[in-house]
């Protein structure tokens, strides 16, 4: 994979200012570029004229910078911004501005090599999930943009779920939103929840069957009743009115749902209508005026995919519990103890993972590896530095 499509700063949707070379480049920026018309003449360089109209106005150039770097990221012109301030005669001859963008230039995504994201999640493993991810950062049309989690029980499937939010921060999108059974078990539940993170009320009426009979969408004056009313042409409809919404607010989307598939008797988990949905849904992210704003992993998708998907390229993992290797839980441990700068010994850790290896139960191993893990770390805590 190109390292531009996986470049921590070329392909978030809003600037990162919270990231030390970014936020370097910024105050390089305005400091060379120091007004109005110096900032405007840049930014027509670097994507079409037609944007600057989306930048806000503001007194302070330091704040109009913010608006513009804004719009550059969001139009994936942030790297054309540093090639063009480079062969900028204005700037070229400024140490502090060729060492900031070269920073910004070399810099790499690492965020997706933790395994420690919060004191007891702990994602071990998942070397090929994590590389796959990457993809769902391109901006490029042909981009993959659907990811597909399937694998045996207690392989770790949902627990997937937190690399894709994890990169869904980094891309500066909106938190991710997060369904399964609990919070969307009907079709009605996942679309007030997917309108909701527009900050949009959407009011759905439902027959006996679950199946949709009217919507109407709250203060969207050019939402229109679909005339095909078949739940096929409601998902239609409304995945473009969700595209509208993205586009219209520059808000991209990052979605998971959880349990698509079936219990211990075969049944379905979910309402069946939540499957019907998203098989539209995956169709409409195959047009990138779609695709650019929203990123789906789906879940435990049964192996049936839907035949009008034979088309659509998908990213895809398949989960085992036996994933998670000695030496995946060595590298956890140090990873721990650096983050809470304690010292752990080579030997100590190797003992540790030794024993948690050998003594998990193969019906329950990823359960009783991490448990083991925290019970390791709560000790370790207590002990004196």
């Amino acid at each position: 994979m190109a390292d531009h499509e996986t470049h921590p700063i070329f392909t978030v949707f809003t600037y990162p200012m919270n990231r030390p070379d970014a936020a370097a480049l910024y105050e390089a920026l305005y400091e060379v570029y120091d007004n109005k018309d110096k900032l405007e003449k840049v930014f027509k360089l670097c994507c079409d004229p037609i944007y600057w109209k989306e930048v806000p106005v503001r007194d302070l150039i330091a704040n109009y910078w913010i608006g513009a770097l804004d719009v550059l990221a969001r139009e994936g012109a942030l790297k054309t911004l540093c090639k063009k301030v480079q062969e900028d005669s204005q700037s070229e001859n400024l140490l502090f501005v060729r060492e900031a963008i070269q920073a910004v230039l070399s810099a790499r995504q690492t965020t997706l090599t933790k395994k420690v994201f919060e004191e007891y999640r702990l994602v071990l493993d998942r070397k090929l999930l994590r590389t796959n991810l990457q993809e769902l950062l391109s901006s490029n049309a042909g981009a993959r943009r659907v990811f597909l989690v399937r694998g045996e029980k207690g392989s770790g499937k949902t627990w997937c779920r937190w690399l894709f939010e994890q990169m869904a921060e980094d891309a500066q999108a909106a938190p991710a939103c997060y369904c399964d059974k609990n919070t969307a078990p009907t079709v009605k539940d996942l679309l007030n929840q997917l309108f909701s993170s527009f900050d949009v009320r959407v009011e759905i009426e439902t027959d006996e069957q679950g199946l949709l009979r009217n919507v109407a969408i709250v203060g969207e004056t050019s939402w229109k009743v679909p005339v095909e009313t078949t739940p096929s042409g409601w998902y239609r409809a409304l995945c473009l009115e969700l595209k509208k919404l993205a586009a219209d607010r520059k808000k991209p989307l990052w979605i998971i749902m959880d349990d698509l598939g079936k219990d211990e008797d075969n049944q379905p988990i979910l309402d069946e209508q939540i499957r019907l949905f998203f098989e539209q849904f995956v169709l409409s992210m195959n047009n990138t005026a779609t695709g650019q704003w929203f990123r789906l992993m789906l879940i435990n998708y049964p192996d049936d995919r839907p035949a009008r998907w034979k088309d659509i390229s998908l990213l895809e993992e398949q989960t085992r519990s036996d994933d998670v290797q000695f030496e995946d839980v060595v590298d956890c441990m140090k990873e721990w103890a650096l983050s809470k700068k304690l010292t752990l010994l080579e030997e100590d850790a190797i003992k540790h993972a030794t024993a948690l290896i050998q003594t998990a139960r193969p019906e329950a191993r990823l359960k009783h590896i991490h448990e083991g893990l925290i019970t390791i770390f709560d000790t370790l805590k207590e002990q004196p530095v």
